[in-house]
């Protein structure tokens, strides 16, 4: 049998599994117990993407009841409250990087890449750590902090270089492709 195929790169297979996973992930989160949702939430807050908020959020809205509403909108709060918590660590992180690095007049840039590369070894370096750096590469940018960007640049792409290492070199190359900016490219 043949299918009209669209331009879209969203398909019907990627769209099940999409779907699957947030279901398979709610449930996960419904189970825990109200004692430890929070915990439960942490373990899990790296696959509460996007797609899985929109999904969580389609579902309390469509509940019949105000008791069922407030059980998930308890573990959207959890959701939530794991996010901040993750951003507060990654920003403490950075602190202690950059810090690492002395005084403004006097940046030991090995000293902070030592300390950055003891991080990544123990994996403490995470999509909350990038974000938070690229949003103080843009303040420093905006506030025509030089250094500070010349700086937090570097680490971010020393970061990359560390991640483009131990993954394989399909996605080696994907990688490397999205961070490109020639548009030829």
């Amino acid at each position: 049998s043949s299918s009209s195929s669209s331009s879209s790169s969203y398909s019907p297979s990627s769209a099940s599994m999409m779907d699957q996973r947030n279901v398979i992930l709610l449930e996960k989160l419904e189970a825990a117990a109200e004692d430890n949702l929070t915990f439960v939430v942490y373990e899990y807050i790296n696959f509460c993407d996007e797609s899985f908020d929109k999904y969580l959020n389609e579902k309390i809205a469509n509940l019949p009841t105000e008791q069922e509403k407030q059980k998930l909108g308890r573990v959207r709060y959890e959701i939530n409250s794991a996010r901040q918590n993750k951003l507060k660590v990654a920003d403490n992180l950075l602190r202690d990087i950059l810090q690492a690095g002395g005084n403004s007049s006097d940046f030991q840039l090995k000293q902070m890449e030592a300390k950055l590369q003891m991080h990544l070894r123990k994996s403490e370096i995470d999509m909350a750590f990038m974000v938070v750096l690229q949003l103080n590469i843009e303040d420093a940018h905006n506030s025509n902090a030089t250094m500070a960007v010349q700086i937090m640049q570097h680490m971010q792409t020393l970061i990359h270089e560390y991640q483009d290492e131990i993954v394989s070199p399909p996605v080696r190359l994907m990688r490397m492709l999205v961070r490109e900016e020639d548009p030829y490219v």
